[in-house]
């Protein structure tokens, strides 16, 4: 039996508005306001759940419909500009060119779409976590030594291979404390920085310091093992999030990996997620 889409997801309703009205999304906030979160939870969520910010996500759609409209002859440049909402052909060409790698005026056939990163509609189902129920933790500020690397969806997966960096080198202290894996100072680009570290005042020579800011936080245990945490993530943000009564803040989020974490069994892990106020 399928599975019905559950509209109340914020991405599940913005990609419902994309594909049934795709020439008139033209702006992040006008977006976010018709599914009834901010610019920041949208673009959090949909990027966790799609791999890409919306508005790109936008882009390679419209891109893709016109990369069609030209391999099949129905348009030259200047109508194909305007399908995917560019008011000049100098601006869709420039936009084309970044995308795809080739001028729009070189593809002429079908096989000329070949090798062009055809973006092609999503489809969502129910979050893979839902019925959160967190704790809420009131935390002071935490003075941590480590190290940050600029990271973007396209990118996450590099971050285990982060981690092992950071163990091979530091272990000997990372071991006798709480570590911390931070995603912060996020941009509608996708792109975040992402800082691995412990707690410390005074960092070692090859450690960076980083001052994570008292707050308040829905704190959600991950009690399966951590291969799988990036579920509990999606459902923090699609799921639980538009349904709760506390608002989610701009601040740090972070994984809280406990003393002693041991990667090869569940739990010791919990994702701590700021509040407003």
């Amino acid at each position: 039996m399928k599975e019905r889409l559950d509209m109340k997801d914020p991405v599940v309703r913005a990609l419902w508005q994309v594909e049934t009205d795709l020439d008139r999304v033209t702006d992040l906030g006008a977006l976010a306001a018709s599914v009834g979160v901010s610019r920041f939870h949208l673009t959090r969520a949909f990027t966790l759940r799609a791999g890409q910010p919306p508005m790109r996500y936008v882009r390679a759609r419209r891109l893709t419909l016109a990369a069609r409209a030209l391999a099949s002859g129905r348009e030259n440049v200047t109508g194909a500009g305007l399908l995917a909402g560019y008011d000049s052909s100098e601006g869709f060409s420039r936009a084309f060119r970044a995308w795809a790698g080739v001028a729009p005026s070189s593809i002429r056939s079908p096989s000329d779409l070949d090798n062009l990163p055809l973006q092609e509609p999503l489809t969502m189902t129910l979050a893979p976590i839902t019925d959160l129920d967190p704790r809420i933790v009131t935390s002071p500020p935490v003075t941590l030594a480590g190290k940050s690397w600029e990271v973007s969806m396209e990118t996450r997966g590099e971050i285990p291979g982060y981690w092992d960096a950071m163990i091979e080198e530091w272990e000997h202290l990372m071991s006798k404390e709480e570590t911390y894996g931070i995603c912060h100072d996020f941009q509608e680009d996708g792109r975040f920085g992402y800082f691995i570290g412990f707690p410390c005042e005074t960092p070692p020579d090859g450690l960076g310091r980083f001052r994570l800011p008292g707050a308040t936080y829905a704190v959600f245990d991950h009690a399966g093992h951590v291969s799988g945490i990036a579920a509990l993530w999606d459902g923090i943000f699609s799921d639980w999030a538009p349904k709760a009564t506390v608002k989610v803040g701009t601040g740090p989020e972070f994984e809280l990996y406990e003393e002693g974490y041991d990667p090869a069994t569940p739990g010791g892990v919990a994702v701590w997620i700021p509040l407003e106020g």
